[in-house]
């Protein structure tokens, strides 16, 4: 049996961290390096059981408790025609230099029906007098009707850091009527506004 290792960089998008991780003040967890890298092992000729549907469609299991889901900015899409992000590095983007008026850049959320949202960490790297900002919001289906629900603003002129608000009473999420997404905005261009990630921190659990 031959075994093909190969090294792939990861490029963003969602991490989940395991349940009952508590809240932390480090920011660089939120902020990927660009040296890390996960190893993909190929295995031929190995027969292995058919895959169930039930397996590929059956709801995942979160357990009791809390847990950490992590978006960065960098895997955002942009709302905005002719906005499009220019990449910091580290999983962090800013607008383009030379841009105008406001950039925002979303990632739909993909949080299970009945799990209630406790609060968020903002990641940022912020050196300019104005602020950016990253927001949960959400969508009625049956209306079209946008609502901010939460939202996270940098600290103008401090650098590199985090904040984290907590949602008073959380937002129970309800997928059947609501879409849920986050944004990060900005309305600097260039390298001193730039926005990385945001931690949202949810119960699997919550009390009735």
């Amino acid at each position: 049996m031959n075994i093909l290792i190969r090294s792939m960089y990861i490029a963003g998008g969602l991490l989940m961290t395991s349940v009952g991780v508590g809240q932390v003040d480090d920011v660089d967890e939120l902020v990927r390096k660009d040296s890390q890298s996960f190893h993909v092992i190929k295995t031929e000729k190995t027969k292995k059981p058919p895959v169930m549907d039930s397996q590929i469609y059956g709801n995942k299991d979160y357990g009791t408790g809390n847990y950490s889901v992590i978006y960065q900015a960098s895997s955002a899409a942009a709302v905005d025609a002719g906005g499009e992000s220019t990449y910091a590095g580290s999983g962090c983007i800013y607008m383009p230099a030379g841009t105008t008026g406001l950039a925002r850049y979303d990632i739909p959320l993909q949080i299970p029906t009945g799990h209630q949202i406790l609060g968020m960490r903002y990641a940022f790297n912020d050196s300019s007098a104005s602020s950016s900002q990253a927001l949960l919001y959400s969508i009625d289906q049956s209306t079209g009707a946008f609502v901010t629900e939460h939202s996270v603003v940098s600290t103008g002129d401090t650098g590199y850091g985090s904040i984290y608000n907590s949602l008073t009473g959380g937002l129970d999420i309800d997928n059947g009527n609501y879409k849920y997404g986050i944004r990060f905005w900005s309305q600097e261009a260039g390298a001193t506004q730039t926005m990385c990630a945001l931690r949202i921190e949810v119960d699997s659990d919550p009390a009735p």
